[in-house]
């Protein structure tokens, strides 16, 4: 959307908009930040809370959620580049560099796996906070392993 333009970090640290593009430290931190926001939301709101009590039974759906806000967000990408070419299609195939959101297939699949790293990476902070056998949701369950 603007915030950070394909290819423009490229004269001054050499990134691409391939897999490993300027953005795959913003979606591995966007993965981060995603999983916890679900986590915290489910700890502070219980209502809220749809994860279940088996550990990876809660990693799958912890990362499935991340998924799929990750391809929300890659759609949003998307959408707003059609309506920009559509738009603006003589300045856009002008200009020297790509302003894309999205410049290529190999950038939305890089994308994509960096959220999911990052959403993997809070596996281990789940286990420890979440699923602790000193941390007891229920009185009545011993283990949630």
């Amino acid at each position: 959307f603007g915030w950070m333009d394909n290819a423009l970090c490229f004269r001054y640290v050499g990134c691409n908009a391939g897999f490993f593009g300027y953005d795959a430290i913003v979606h591995f931190a966007g993965g981060i930040t995603v999983a916890t926001f679900l986590l915290w939301l489910s700890k502070r709101h219980p209502r809220f809370n749809f994860f279940p009590d088996k550990f990876l039974a809660c990693c799958v759906v912890l990362l499935a959620l991340v998924s799929l806000i990750g391809v929300g967000w890659e759609i949003l990408e998307f959408t707003s580049d059609q309506i920009r070419v559509g738009l603006f299609h003589p300045i856009i195939t002008k200009l020297t560099r790509n302003l894309l959101a999205q410049p290529s297939n190999a950038d939305t699949m890089g994308d994509l796996c960096f959220d999911l790293l990052g959403a993997i990476t809070v596996m281990p902070m789940l286990k420890r906070f979440f699923y602790s056998p000193f941390i007891a949701k229920d009185p009545n369950k011993s283990s949630y392993l």
